[in-house]
């Protein structure tokens, strides 16, 4: 059976352990999801460029049909 004063020790290690799980969680939820978001913001813009280019063609290949 353990004593009290390794009892501690460990209550103190998990809680030095929980405080750099929340160091974590705080850096990825502030700093990288953050840069996530602005890449996925980028990579729509593309899309909705390339988007745009396609429907354009499409639109002057079905004239070229009719005419």
């Amino acid at each position: 059976m353990k004593d009290v004063n390794e009892i501690n020790l460990e209550i103190e290690r998990i809680h030095a352990d929980i405080k750099l799980l929340e160091q974590s969680i705080d850096t990825i939820k502030n700093n990288h999801l953050a840069h996530i978001q602005d890449d996925v913001d980028r990579i729509q813009k593309i899309m909705w460029a390339i988007g745009f280019g396609v429907f354009t063609q499409f639109i002057i290949v079905i004239r070229d049909l009719i005419i």
